[in-house]
């Protein structure tokens, strides 16, 4: 079982699955039956990124949960049980909020309280809305990993390529901010 690139040098028309304007190659996803999908690479990368994922289980600790301009949201809650306004609505820059943080009732409702950590940060980074006035993406299709919250700059050529998927910890968002050349800041604590 695997993936089978289709003959041929990539051609230029629509991704269908982010409906971008990109090169574009012939990828059959794991034999599935609706047959070889015509997608972009980026697309590709990120479906194996999936893919892969499902293999791991998630990680304990904050992760990555929404970005929304220069700030950060981590979670300790799982991905999947991590919610905000409208987070299934696209486009996301139109509709999410913020991340829900835990609330009295939600301790009633039989679940564990859970954190919700808020970093700022600044770099040469590009978000699933960067450069179109409407995404195709909600907060829901990103944390489950559809396109990175964060990817290098395409004007940034001279930079690592480096994107950033949602349930990243705290210690690997620093470090692939710092490696396109970025910064995090977080809120000090008075003593």
């Amino acid at each position: 079982m695997g993936c089978d690139i289709g003959p041929g040098s990539p051609e230029r028309e629509k991704c269908k699955r982010c409906g971008s304007e990109r090169e574009i190659s012939v990828f059959d996803l794991l034999h599935r039956s609706g047959g070889p999908q015509k997608i972009c690479l980026e697309c590709f990368e990120n479906w194996l990124w999936r893919f892969a994922k499902d293999e791991r289980p998630e990680r304990e600790g904050f992760k990555l949960c929404y970005v929304s301009g220069d700030w950060a949201y981590f979670t300790t809650q799982k991905l999947s049980e991590q919610w905000g306004d409208d987070w299934n609505d696209a486009p996301y820059e139109h509709n999410a909020g913020a991340p829900y943080a835990y609330m009295e009732n939600d301790g009633k409702k039989g679940k564990k309280p859970w954190q919700i950590k808020k970093l700022a940060w600044e770099g040469p980074f590009e978000t699933p809305s960067s450069e179109v006035s409407n995404s195709n993406f909600s907060v829901e299709m990103i944390n489950d990993g559809a396109v990175p919250w964060l990817i290098r700059s395409r004007y940034r050529a001279n930079l690592p390529m480096v994107k950033i998927m949602a349930g990243a910890s705290i210690e690997e968002f620093k470090d692939l901010v710092a490696q396109a050349g970025g910064k995090v800041y977080e809120a000090v604590e008075e003593a």
